[in-house]
C-alpha cells in the first residue's frame, strides 16, 4: 500500500510532463503547438476538433497529373480556416519559425504523416539554421547540390532522427526586405512510393534515397 501511494504521484508527474509537451487540440485557448514535438501518433481529427478547418482530398490524378491511373484517394491535407489562422497557434522549435498557414497531411486512413509551411521573416536564414543546428548538430545529412535550386540562389538542408525527417529551403537574397524559408517535416518511416509527399508540398522536398545524399 505504501509503495502504491509513492507511485501514484510519480505516475501523475510523468503524465503531466507528457501533456505539457503539446496541447491536445489546435486553438489559442489550448496553447501553442510545438511542431518539433509532434510524434505523428496524434489523432488528426482530434487535433483539429476544436477549431474551424478545411480538408483537401489528394487523389492519384492530383499528385501524378495522369488520367491513365485509378483516381484513388491517397492523402488528406488539413488547414485551419483563414479567419482562424494565427502565428500563435504553432511554431517549429523556435518562435522565429512560425506562420499563420500550416498544412498537415495524413494518409487516406487519417494517420498523420507530414507537416509543411512557408514563412517570410526579416531575420537572416542562417540565424534560424543555427538554432536548428544547436539542437540537431549530429543529425544533419549531406545533400547533393541541386542545380535547379542553385539557379534561384536557394539552399536546402535536411536533418534526420529516429522519429522524423525535416528539410528547409531558404535563400540568402531577400524579397521585399524579407527572407523566404520553407519547412517540411515527415514521419521517419514514411514510404514516398505509398505516400508521395514531395508531390504535395512546394515548401521543401525531402530527400529519401542515396541519389540525393552525399
Amino acid at each position: 500500500m505504501k509503495t502504491s501511494l509513492i507511485l501514484v504521484p510519480f505516475i501523475l508527474f510523468l503524465c503531466s510532463c507528457h501533456t505539457q509537451n503539446n496541447p491536445k487540440y489546435i486553438g489559442l485557448e489550448y496553447g501553442t503547438l510545438n511542431l518539433d514535438n509532434i510524434s505523428f501518433n496524434e489523432n488528426i481529427d482530434t487535433l483539429f476538433s476544436k477549431i474551424p478547418y478545411i480538408r483537401f482530398t489528394k487523389t492519384s490524378n492530383d499528385l501524378f497529373r495522369a488520367s491513365n491511373i485509378d483516381n484513388d484517394t491517397l492523402a488528406f491535407e488539413y488547414r485551419v480556416k483563414k479567419e482562424n489562422q494565427s502565428k500563435q497557434l504553432y511554431y517549429f522549435l523556435h518562435e522565429d519559425l512560425s506562420d499563420e498557414m500550416i498544412s498537415f497531411y495524413s494518409d487516406k486512413y487519417k494517420n498523420l504523416k507530414a507537416i509543411s509551411f512557408l514563412i517570410s521573416t526579416k531575420k537572416k536564414p542562417i540565424e534560424i539554421v543555427d538554432k536548428i543546428r544547436k539542437k540537431y548538430s549530429d543529425k544533419e545529412i549531406s545533400l547533393v547540390p541541386d542545380k535547379t535550386l542553385e539557379m534561384f540562389n536557394t539552399k536546402r538542408l535536411q536533418w534526420e532522427t529516429d522519429e522524423k525527417k525535416f528539410a528547409i529551403n531558404y535563400s540568402d537574397t531577400p524579397v521585399d526586405g524579407e527572407f523566404i524559408i520553407g519547412l517540411t517535416i515527415v514521419k521517419a518511416d514514411i514510404d514516398p512510393k505509398e505516400f508521395p509527399i514531395n508531390n504535395m508540398v512546394y515548401e521543401s522536398e525531402i530527400c529519401f534515397d542515396a541519389k540525393c545524399k552525399k
